[in-house]
Order: C-alpha cells, then sequence, then structure tokens
C-alpha cells in the first residue's frame, strides 16, 4: 500500500486533458446552477417587496380613510351580521357580510365564508 502511493507520487503521469475538461465543466455547471437560483430568489424578493409596498400603502388607505375610498358599515338590528361596502373612485363597489370586533374605540372585521359565518 506504501509504495503505490510513493509509485504515485513519484511517478510523471498527470491528468489527461479530458479529465481537466471534464472537471472545468462541473465546476462551470454547478456555478450556473448557483447563480441561477440566486437570480430566482432575487427576483422572488422584489416579487414580494413590490406586493408587500402594495398592501401597506392599501392597508393606510384604508386606515386614513382616504377620500378616494369610501367604507360603509351597515348594521340591521334585527340581523346580528355586519354588512361593510367599499366603493373605489369609479363607483365600483363591493358589499361584504362581516364579523366586527371593537375594542378601545378601534373596529376589526373579518370577513364571513360563504358558507354562512
Amino acid at each position: 500500500m506504501k509504495n503505490k502511493i510513493v509509485n504515485k507520487i513519484k511517478s510523471r503521469k498527470g491528468e489527461t486533458y479530458i479529465e481537466v475538461l471534464f472537471a472545468v465543466l462541473v465546476i462551470a455547471f454547478a456555478t450556473l446552477i448557483v447563480a441561477v437560483l440566486y437570480s430566482t430568489a432575487f427576483n422572488l424578493n422584489v416579487s414580494a417587496r413590490e406586493k408587500d409596498d402594495a398592501f401597506y400603502t392599501a392597508l393606510q388607505q384604508v386606515e386614513r380613510l382616504d377620500p378616494n375610498i369610501k367604507v360603509k358599515e351597515e348594521t340591521n338590528p334585527d340581523n346580528p351580521d355586519t354588512q361593510v361596502t367599499i366603493t373605489g373612485d369609479g363607483g365600483a363597489s363591493n358589499t361584504v357580510n362581516v364579523d366586527a370586533y371593537e375594542s378601545g374605540g378601534i373596529t376589526a372585521y373579518r370577513a364571513q365564508n360563504s358558507t354562512g359565518g
């Protein structure tokens, strides 16, 4: 065993061009994979950041009750369900049945699901 190692060290034989080419190709392919993963992660982060910004902008508009967005709450004493109507700039509106929770002067709403709340 020791003789094989010594002979290998003293040997003048090196790696063939094919082996070197294959090693370079493997390293290049691995580098390409890492670059593609990095690029994909970067694009996903940019997309998530844009969606977060849009969400928080809309949330701030609703919380400030921006004059362009009108929220009207209707509570019927005969029906415990509360309806919230949101009207946008173009006059389009959407009415949603909600459960309302109030605490400390702040009202929070949770949309009721379509199976009856």
